[in-house]
């Protein structure tokens, strides 16, 4: 074979040989695609939160991810930090199919993930689907961060898994100093009249019933979210998980007798509460529980990690294995026995054509080291780990409520609310307590709470507009995470 015919067969061969070479420098040097979370509350869970995320940049080796929080203040509307990806970020991708950063939102599954299908630029196509959670079986976190309906306005029928389910919260819970209770000569609290029949002899032995916080300095009006969460498990105890549902849905009217007899109820317990608590932050109110000056705090399972980091050396015990030496006992609110009241924290994944990078971190995210991390660390449940997984009995105990409860609901109180512009339903729940609070200590001649529920009833007319105006409901077609179905569904 002569040099000319070798050459002629050697070259192409280098050619392709150098190509392929450049395509694996190229891919081996490439920077990895960037992955933007966006966090949209900032506290001490958030910043534990984003170190187990990024934790991801380790694992990987060549992940390139970064955790956002909101660069606008905080304002009354969380979802407005979602529409600023949308406008940012979502937008261009969508139309000019731009390479940009994969964007990973957090967010609270059931109305604030509502509130941002309904910010989205095309609807539920925006969203990556996270349809093959759904197959693992009918679990009550993956059903409260889904969505069906028709979406009129984009003529679009959805029924997905719109964010993966990464940590549950219960919000029913009502936390007790043991020895105060010992030394009242009480039991645990079983019923609303249990309850208050409790705050009367503990305010006459001078002790303080309810350890309240009004006080946040973070967030956006300098409101703790423990009033919310007090008329949430009220409502609950009152309305039964039914009653509860239609109110989540706006398909109540104000007037109606349960929403009537939980502001009473409301009222009557409010009484009781510490007289400073507008000035009380939540590190205080569990303080005054810790202490002694206390029986009870109303909070959700978030807050052991508050108590247990500020008090190691205390013991938590939940209702079912007290003991002598138990210092607090966590209890499931009175009236609430068998309800589970979630707070479901999803991670869902704008679509992006370019990349599969944000879905990547999500399944890092789901692995059972990250979920035992988030466990760990976070003092959530998880919902894809076994009861016996848990070394935490509280968190043991938990995990057992939310795996045996006989009713399910997603809490309004935490991020579950529609954000109405003028309608502050927040701010009425904490005027109907101070109004209440300042008559019993003699710092107002009268109780008046008139413009409070005028407000109340504005933000059912608002909250019933916005669900019908978007036509969805919680869960998957026939498999709803209620066992209600609000009456203007249609799909």
């Amino acid at each position: 074979m002569n040099l000319g015919r070798i050459l002629k067969i050697l070259v192409p061969v280098a050619i392709v040989v150098a190509i392929i070479g450049v395509y694996l420098v190229n891919a081996w040097s490439s920077p990895p695609p960037p992955i933007q979370v966006y966090v949209p509350w900032r506290d001490e869970t958030s910043a534990i939160f984003k170190n187990i995320t990024l934790g991801y940049n380790s694992v990987r080796g060549n992940a390139n991810v970064s955790v956002i929080w909101p660069t606008m203040a905080q304002v009354d509307a969380r979802a407005l930090v979602f529409a600023k990806i949308v406008e940012e970020y979502i937008k261009p991708l969508v139309i000019r199919r731009e390479v940009s950063p994969s964007i990973v939102f957090v967010t609270t599954c059931g109305r604030e993930l509502a509130s941002y299908l309904y910010s989205a630029v095309w609807g539920a196509d925006d969203f990556t689907k996270f349809d093959d959670l759904a197959k693992k079986g009918q679990d009550p976190a993956t059903l409260a961060c889904s969505l069906t309906g028709y979406l009129k306005e984009i003529n679009q029928s959805v029924s997905n898994v719109f964010a993966a389910p990464i940590m549950v919260y219960q919000a029913n819970l009502i936390y007790i100093n043991s020895r105060v209770l010992n030394r009242l000569n009480l039991s645990i609290p079983k019923t609303l009249d249990d309850l208050l029949n409790a705050c009367s002899i503990a305010s006459k032995s001078g002790v303080v019933c309810l350890a309240l916080p009004g006080y946040d300095p973070r967030a956006y009006n300098a409101y703790d979210i423990g009033p919310m969460i007090l008329w949430d498990n009220i409502l609950l105890a009152v309305g039964g998980s039914e009653n509860y549902a239609k109110v989540y849905y706006g398909d109540v009217n104000a007037t109606d007798p349960i929403v009537n007899k939980s502001i009473t109820v409301l009222m009557n317990v409010a009484r009781y509460a510490n007289p400073d608590w507008r000035r009380t932050t939540r590190d205080s109110a569990i303080d005054m529980l810790v202490k002694g000056n206390a029986l009870f705090y109303v909070g959700g399972s978030w807050d052991l990690r508050v108590i247990t980091s500020r008090y190691p050396n205390i013991s938590v015990c939940p209702e079912t294995s007290t003991s002598s030496d138990c210092d607090i006992i966590v209890a499931q609110f009175p009236g609430t026995q068998g309800v589970f009241s979630m707070v479901v924290y999803g991670m869902g994944v704008v679509n992006n054509p370019s990349s599969n990078a944000g879905v990547d971190l999500v399944k890092y995210m789901l692995r059972e080291d990250t979920q035992k991390m988030l466990v760990q660390k976070l003092f959530a449940i998880s919902p894809y780990l076994s009861e016996d997984q848990y070394q935490n009995p509280v968190l043991r105990w938990i995990a057992t409520n939310y795996r045996r409860a006989a009713g399910r609901v997603v809490s309004i109180a935490v991020g579950g609310t529609f954000y109405v512009s003028g309608v502050d339903f927040t701010g009425a729940i904490y005027g109907i307590i101070g109004n209440v609070v300042d008559y019993y200590n003699k710092r107002a001649p009268r109780i008046d709470i008139s413009s409070q529920i005028t407000t109340i009833r504005n933000y059912f007319t608002a909250h019933r507009d916005r669900w019908r105006s978007m036509n969805l409901v919680l869960g998957l077609r026939n498999n709803y995470l209620f066992s209600y179905t609000p009456t203007w569904l249609s799909t």
